[in-house]
């Protein structure tokens, strides 16, 4: 179970809270890493997970592009703590396919 923020982690983690300034700044080192044609939406959410057998946090970063089509990068942290290395580096690597269910 994923949550978007307020609660506090079923672990005992910090609740979830992104600031705007750090959504910001991730979308600029998106929009500096990547071609983001006029028109096209940059989303960067971070979602806390409940279960004991995931991270307990992870950013999703979301590029919707009705021209080049939608490319989505994760990232297994919180959105304060990503550094543009890293995500410089996750939007250079090829897009990986989702996970399957086995």
């Amino acid at each position: 179970m994923f949550s978007l923020g307020g609660s506090k982690d079923a672990r005992g983690g910090a609740p979830s809270k992104a600031s705007k300034e750090d959504v910001a700044r991730v979308k600029e080192w998106i929009r500096n890493t990547v071609t983001v044609q006029e028109g096209a939406t940059v989303m960067v959410t971070e979602l806390q997970c409940k279960q004991q057998d995931c991270p307990p946090f992870e950013t999703i970063m979301v590029l919707i592009d009705k021209e080049t089509g939608n490319q989505k990068r994760r990232l297994h942290k919180r959105i304060c703590e990503i550094t543009e290395i890293e995500v410089k580096a996750v939007w250079e690597a090829p897009e990986l396919p989702p996970a399957q269910e086995t």
